[in-house]
């Protein structure tokens, strides 16, 4: 177990600051640092929507990873698998 890295992850994780979830965009911001969320703030109706559209291509595409991911660790397991039943 590397306790120096779980211990640098601890005092990382201790100096964040608390963030906040914006109500209109959804996304998280520091409010001590912004009066206002920073993403959405000085947006739009319309450029809210355009940012609403931009976040759920990318969490698609980051889904779409995901799975070609764990597609490709199914083939290579079962390719293990094959190699050790030999």
């Amino acid at each position: 177990m590397n306790f120096g890295g779980l211990l640098g992850r601890a005092v990382w994780l201790r100096r964040q600051k608390p963030t906040q979830t914006c109500e209109r965009c959804g996304l998280h911001y520091v409010p001590e640092e912004h009066e206002q969320c920073p993403h959405c703030g000085s947006l739009s109706e319309t450029g809210l929507q355009q940012l609403k559209a931009q976040i759920a291509r990318e969490q698609l595409g980051s889904r779409r990873v995901g799975v070609w991911f764990a597609g490709a660790a199914l083939v290579i397991l079962f390719v293990l698998l094959l190699i050790s039943s030999r």
